[in-house]
C-alpha cells in the first residue's frame, strides 16, 4: 500500500509548491480575477508568521508582492502582465524626473517592505534621502531605506475595494504624506485615480474615483515629499514648491504599445 506523501512543513517549499500546481491552469487564476466582484484567488492556507518568511525570501516562485494575506490564507489579486509593469515604470520615472535633482534627495523604493510592521509591499514607494537638511527620520523605522512619503498601489485585476483596503492598511504608516491609487482597466477604457494627503489623525475619508484624461496633473508638496515642514528650505534645484507628474503619460505610453 503507497504511503501518503507527508505534509510540507517549510512554509517556503508548501507556497512554493501550491504555485507550481497552479501552472498548467495559470488561465483559471485570470479568470477568477477578471470577474468583478473578485477577492482574489485562492492559493494556500498560511499563518501571518509564514506569509512573513515568504515575503522576505529570494526564492519565491511567484512575487509577494502580487498577493495579499487575509485571515489565514493567501489570495493572488494582481498578475505581473503589461500594462501594470508600464504604469510602475513610468510613474517610476516621472515622479524622479519632476523632482529637478533626480535621485539626488528623494529615491524609489520599489516594492520595499518594512521589517517591523505589517508585511505588505506597494508598487511603488519613494521617500527622502539622509542628506537632506531638516529632515528627520520617523519613530518605528530603522532606517533611510524604509522612509516612504508617497505610496502608490495600481490595480488592473484589483478593483477599487481592493485598493481602499490597501489605504487603510498604510494609512498609519510612520512619515507617509501621500498615497497614490490608480484602477485601470486592460483595454484603458476605465482609467481612474484617488489621490489622499494622510492625516492619521482623522480616518482615510471616502473619496471619489477621478478620471485620467489628458492631462491630470497630481502635485506634490515638495517639504512633504522630503520629510521637512512648512518653510523650511528645499535643497537647491529641487522643484519648488511642488513635484508635478501628469498621469496621462502613463497611458500615453500603454496606447503605443497595445
Amino acid at each position: 500500500m503507497a504511503m501518503a506523501r507527508p505534509r510540507a512543513t517549510n512554509p517556503m517549499l508548501r507556497i512554493n509548491n501550491a504555485v507550481k500546481r497552479l501552472l498548467p491552469t495559470w488561465n483559471q487564476v485570470e479568470q477568477v480575477l477578471n470577474n468583478d466582484d473578485n477577492n482574489g484567488y485562492f492559493l494556500c492556507r498560511a499563518t501571518l508568521g509564514e506569509w512573513k518568511i515568504y515575503v522576505k525570501s529570494d526564492s519565491q516562485k511567484f512575487k509577494s508582492r502580487f498577493m495579499t494575506w487575509r485571515n489565514g490564507s493567501i489570495y493572488i489579486t494582481e498578475l505581473p502582465k503589461g500594462i501594470h509593469e508600464v504604469i510602475c515604470s513610468v510613474l517610476d520615472s516621472d515622479v524622479i524626473q519632476a523632482t529637478g535633482t533626480g535621485y539626488m534627495h528623494l529615491l524609489h523604493h520599489g516594492s520595499t517592505y518594512v521589517d517591523g510592521l505589517e508585511h505588505i509591499e506597494p508598487d511603488c514607494s519613494f521617500g527622502p534621502r539622509r542628506n537632506v537638511p531638516g529632515a528627520q527620520l520617523p519613530q518605528g523605522l530603522d532606517n533611510w531605506l524604509e522612509y516612504h512619503t508617497l505610496k502608490v498601489e495600481i490595480g488592473v485585476f484589483q478593483r477599487w475595494p481592493a485598493l481602499d483596503e490597501k489605504v487603510n492598511q498604510w494609512w498609519h504608516f510612520p512619515g507617509l504624506r501621500y498615497i497614490l491609487c490608480i484602477r485601470v482597466s486592460r483595454s484603458l477604457r476605465q482609467r481612474q485615480f484617488i489621490y489622499y494627503t494622510v492625516n492619521q489623525n482623522v480616518p482615510p475619508p471616502q473619496l471619489i474615483p477621478a478620471n485620467i484624461v489628458n492631462p491630470t496633473l497630481v502635485e506634490f508638496d515638495s517639504r512633504l515629499l522630503l520629510g521637512l515642514q512648512p518653510g523650511d528650505p528645499l535643497p537647491a534645484g529641487f522643484s519648488d514648491p511642488n513635484v508635478v507628474v501628469n498621469l496621462f503619460n502613463f497611458v500615453q505610453v500603454v496606447n503605443m504599445e497595445l
